[in-house]
């Protein structure tokens, strides 16, 4: 078992550096396969990097008061810096507000952050920066 527990903290050490060299030196093959697949390669492969680390997450592991600690702080920032000027309040309170890329989740859980947060977080985020 200890070997497995050793291969598998190394894997993840190097997995990500190993994708970005991938990545670079098959840049030009895998842009003439997704010419040749009408576009289709990168879209299959983000939904199944995003299928894959969302499918870990548990509806109970899911935080709402993050979603709320947002919606207060553009708030409050949009009613602190009105006064001064709406634009720039307007400004500072979307930058707040705005959702957070869903692959950001994927990259910061490689990086050894908490996933069900961190897609809690991004799902509630983007539902409701679209219903707002």
């Amino acid at each position: 078992m200890h070997v497995l527990e050793y291969l598998h903290r190394n894997v993840k050490t190097v997995a990500m550096p190993s994708a970005m060299v991938a990545g670079a030196l098959l840049c030009r093959p895998v842009t003439a396969l997704e010419a040749w697949t009408h576009q289709m390669i990168t879209p299959s492969l983000i939904f199944l990097m995003l299928f894959v680390t969302f499918c870990r997450v548990k509806p109970r592991q899911m935080h709402v008061w993050l979603l709320l600690f947002q919606v207060v702080v553009s708030a409050a920032l949009y009613f602190t810096l009105l006064p001064l000027d709406a634009i720039v309040a307007q400004g500072a309170m979307i930058c707040v507000l705005a959702p957070v890329a869903m692959a950001a989740v994927v990259i910061a859980g490689m990086l050894g952050a908490n996933v069900p947060t961190m897609a809690t977080y991004s799902l509630l985020c983007n539902m409701a920066i679209a219903l707002i």
